[in-house]
């Protein structure tokens, strides 16, 4: 995958790699999951009473983003180092959607919306908890 210079110059090298193979797992995954609901949906005639074909690829597509978030904030190659507020407020935002998305699925439960809400919350819980730790790692590294 090629970056433009400005994409480029916010990333450092280990950012950079780490990326690429998690969009590759990422991939992987999507076409593992894609041959899985494919099975699912020739042999066992119940499956599409929950999902259409569409939803269940959306939802491929929605587990395959989420593994990738949380592997790249897992391994810090998601936050760039120059600007992180904007993902502060970003994630906050993501965060305030995704449980206002659990609240009305819980009221109206629909299964499509209750699992992208879901995913969408686990990033966020991730991003948060990561970023409470390196917080914590940072302060002890100073009282040192």
């Amino acid at each position: 995958m090629m970056l433009h210079k400005q994409e480029y110059d916010m990333y450092d090298e280990r950012q950079i790699r780490e990326r690429g193979m998690i969009f590759k797992l990422s991939f992987f995954i999507l076409i593992v999951y894609n041959m899985i609901t494919a099975f699912l949906s020739e042999y066992i005639p119940f499956w599409l009473e929950y999902f259409s074909i569409f939803q269940s690829n959306c939802i491929g597509i929605i587990f395959t983003t989420t593994i990738g978030s949380i592997l790249m904030i897992t391994k810090n190659a998601y936050i760039s180092p120059i600007n992180p507020k904007v993902s502060h407020i970003s994630i906050g935002c993501i965060t305030f959607s995704s449980i206002i998305g659990l609240i009305g699925n819980l009221r109206y439960f629909d299964w499509f919306n209750l699992i992208i809400s879901a995913c969408m919350l686990m990033i966020c819980c991730t991003y948060w908890i990561k970023l409470f730790i390196d917080k914590k790692k940072i302060n002890f590294d100073d009282e040192d």
